[in-house]
């Protein structure tokens, strides 16, 4: 199994979505880009769906061997003839106006619930202490931990 293909089946990516691969200092970068199309707008739920325009958007998926993993995601904006308004494409394993993966959010929860501390859990997950701060107030406004 090759390294491309561990992270496409680890996120729920479809197969051949990793176009290059490039590694930066001691970071791993990953140029993604999505081929299937858009099945439905989410506002009329309209089937025809008119490709408008295109975006790169970064997003931290993980740490492998101690080395984090980013990728440049080329995401499509979609217009719909019917309502006319546009949308970007779902990322799998990443959540709306998010920049890091569901995986890493899970880790800085779970993290959190063993009473580290908070310098301790952005330093091993490579983020900021007020995202350790922030995630950890919305999991307990949530009722999570």
């Amino acid at each position: 199994m090759s390294f491309f293909h561990f992270i496409e089946k680890s996120f729920h990516w479809e197969e051949g979505s990793i176009k290059e691969f490039e590694k930066l200092g001691s970071s791993l970068l990953l140029y993604v880009e999505f081929t299937s199309t858009a099945s439905r707008c989410p506002y009329c739920h309209h089937k025809i769906l008119h490709s408008k325009d295109y975006r790169d958007q970064k997003v931290l998926l993980g740490h492998w061997n101690t080395h984090p993993v980013s990728a440049i995601v080329h995401k499509r904006r979609f217009f719909c003839l019917c309502c006319h308004k546009t949308f970007y494409e779902k990322i799998p394993g990443v959540e709306h106006y998010q920049r890091r993966s569901n995986d890493i959010k899970n880790s800085i929860i779970q993290a959190c619930s063993e009473l580290a501390s908070f310098k301790a859990i952005a330093r091993s997950h490579g983020v900021s202490v007020s995202t350790v701060r922030i995630t950890e107030s919305l999991c307990l406004k949530r009722g999570i931990l």
